[in-house]
């Protein structure tokens, strides 16, 4: 089926060497109406169920006192609007986590942006949050090509907000470039 389709692939196989279905702005979803900032109707665990295994995840980090809240969105609009965020990232990974419990042989590539830093005035300190929000989930992040078998049942990590190996594997492309 599409939810257990890397099962038959090999361990020993690198993930560099999979043709990967993912899903850009993957978190950008309203399954109401169509707006000009949701990209998809389906959620993520139902794009997970039908086989998508890259999601491309923004986020928009705000803070509350001392407390710094992440949530997935589409862009920036400044404070106040909302109607570019969508759900809470911690209830994505949640979604992913359950994916990877029923589905043990697959993995998750997750690409992570900032595209919004609302009304955040500390970064580093937003940024050391979000590292240890993700260390409560199954994640990975290894300078090396990992091969399938040694992240099964992992979100594998890619980082795009800075050279941080505790984000994920630094990558960085620009933003809009057609055909790349």
């Amino acid at each position: 089926s599409n939810s257990d389709w890397m099962r038959h692939l090999s361990d020993t196989t690198l993930i560099s060497e999979i043709n990967i279905p993912g899903s850009h702005d993957a978190a950008a979803i309203n399954t109401i109406i169509s707006t000009p900032y949701a990209c998809h109707n389906y959620s993520i665990s139902d794009q997970l169920k039908y086989g998508i295994r890259l999601l491309d995840v923004r986020l928009q980090i705000s803070q509350d006192g001392s407390v710094y809240k992440f949530k997935t969105c589409h862009g920036t609009l400044g404070s106040g609007i909302r109607v570019n965020t969508f759900q809470s990232f911690p209830s994505l990974l949640d979604e992913c986590k359950t994916f990877l419990g029923n589905h043990s042989a697959e993995v998750i590539l997750m690409s992570l942006k900032v595209d919004d830093w609302s009304n955040t005035t500390n970064k580093a300190d937003a940024l050391i949050d979000l590292e240890a929000l993700l260390n409560n989930y199954p994640t990975s992040s290894q300078s090396i090509i990992p091969t399938l078998g040694s992240v099964r049942g992992k979100i594998v990590l890619f980082n795009r907000i800075d050279n941080s190996l505790s984000l994920g594997v630094p990558i960085s492309w620009n933003d809009n470039t057609k055909g790349s």
